[in-house]
């Protein structure tokens, strides 16, 4: 009343069969999670970060957590000296400005709300792309426009 080895090496077969298929699939949609959540996190800062300069009528900054680090190092919400919100890194994915092009980090920029809710900065651009780089992963971008509206969508072709 067992099994025997035919039957056994078979379900085995199947079962390598199966994982076969379903790991690839499953590494892919776990890459395209950590995008999203990385878009929606750094969406909902900018959001928060522009929503308390206009109700605290002051400027407000959203910055690296600190200098020398990247985007995907984390971030924090600032009120003068007084962190309103700080963000822990995010593991797997890469958050590069369009000011900072680089992958040293060196020159990160600060964005800052005025109390009218407005970007003091230039306009910036976030990719948010898979890292390691994955080109079956459809990498995310955010913009930042001079009115401090955020926008995110999907990135098309090349470059955001």
């Amino acid at each position: 009343m067992g099994f025997t080895l035919v039957e056994m090496m078979v379900t085995i077969t199947v079962l390598c069969v199966l994982l076969t298929i379903a790991v690839p699939t499953y590494q892919k949609f776990t890459s395209t999670q950590r995008i999203k959540f990385a878009t929606f996190d750094l969406m909902s800062d900018l959001m928060l970060a522009r929503n308390e300069a206009i109700k605290r009528n002051t400027s407000i900054s959203l910055s690296v957590i600190s200098s020398g680090l990247c985007w995907k190092d984390g971030w924090k919400i600032l009120n003068g000296t007084t962190a309103l919100s700080v963000h822990s890194a995010i593991d797997g994915v890469s958050i590069v400005d369009s000011v900072n092009t680089s992958t040293n980090c060196s020159n990160i920029p600060v964005l800052t709300y005025n109390s009218a809710g407005r970007l003091s900065s230039s306009v910036i651009i976030f990719t948010i792309d898979p890292s390691p780089s994955t080109t079956s992963v459809d990498s995310r971008c955010i913009s930042v426009d001079y009115t401090g509206r955020a926008r995110s969508y999907l990135k098309s072709g090349g470059s955001c």
